[in-house]
């Protein structure tokens, strides 16, 4: 391939991996921003032992009532299956093997089944008010909210990088999506702790200061500070974290390149010795 050619060829996968970044990124967010139940929550019907539970059906499940409501939504759950769907063959487009087939179909299920599973346990994570003198923490660390989503957010990207990969036979794939997991959880939390920690008391140094949330715009629907926030971090985290595991499966492909074009060239240096013996 002359050197046109393999400008031409990053260009398009640049282009692929930005793609791919923002599908993520804006389905992780505006599509839960538009369901959500605020300020009127879900239906009393389907809401029980104050929204701990869910009718669905006459049956009550244990599942946190809004979450599922919102994931019971067409908008929610049919924007994330197409949208791991099309990432997975972005990532086919990428790494250049695997079955299409596959990888859209597991792309669009494990994204889908860890978001909704990580709305469920997310409210069970650790944060910082169990731990014991915690304002003796950095203030870095002191995001009782940041903490329990970032986790969540590691869980729901490495499930989806671990499924991609396997259908895509990636190299290296346990560390590729353990690092593009750990980006993502790190970039959740960050945005979270500027948005909803404390991030104004380095500048003001009071902690009655209210956080960033409070003063951003409703984004055309009323919205607490708190879905404010998890809506910016979704589609920021998501973004940056569609594109860690693009690039690192790309960078699979790239790896494996130096020793695919390096046969034909030892092949010939053999046949050289053979002919000259």
């Amino acid at each position: 391939m002359t050197r046109l050619g393999v400008r031409e060829t990053e260009v398009k996968h640049l282009s692929l991996i930005l793609v791919g970044g923002l599908l993520i990124g804006l389905t992780a967010s505006l599509p839960l921003a538009i369901v959500w139940p605020y300020p009127v929550p879900p239906p009393a019907a389907l809401c029980v032992n104050a929204g701990a539970a869910i009718r669905l059906f006459g049956i009550v499940l244990p599942l946190g009532c809004p979450p599922v409501y919102m994931f019971l939504q067409p908008l929610v759950w049919g924007s994330w299956i197409a949208t791991g769907a099309l990432v997975g063959l972005i990532a086919h487009r990428l790494a250049g093997r695997g079955s299409r087939i596959l990888v859209a179909a597991l792309g669009g299920f494990s994204f889908l089944v860890a978001g909704f599973i990580g709305s469920q346990v997310v409210d069970t994570l650790p944060n910082v008010d169990i731990l014991p003198n915690m304002d003796r923490f950095p203030i870095m660390f002191l995001s009782d909210i940041g903490i329990p989503f970032a986790i969540m957010t590691f869980g729901v990207s490495l499930t989806f990088a671990l499924a991609v990969g396997l259908a895509l036979r990636v190299r290296g794939l346990l560390w590729r999506a353990f690092l593009a997991a750990v980006v993502t959880g790190i970039c959740y939390y960050v945005v979270t702790w500027i948005l909803m920690g404390h991030a104004v008391m380095l500048v003001t140094q009071d902690p009655t200061t209210p956080p960033l949330a409070d003063s951003l715009p409703a984004f055309g629907r009323p919205m607490g500070p708190m879905i404010k926030t998890v809506t910016l971090s979704n589609l920021i985290a998501g973004t940056v974290g569609g594109w860690a595991i693009l690039i690192l499966v790309r960078g699979a492909r790239t790896a494996a390149a130096p020793t695919l074009s390096r046969a034909p060239s030892e092949r010939t240096e053999q046949s050289d010795v053979r002919a000259q013996a």
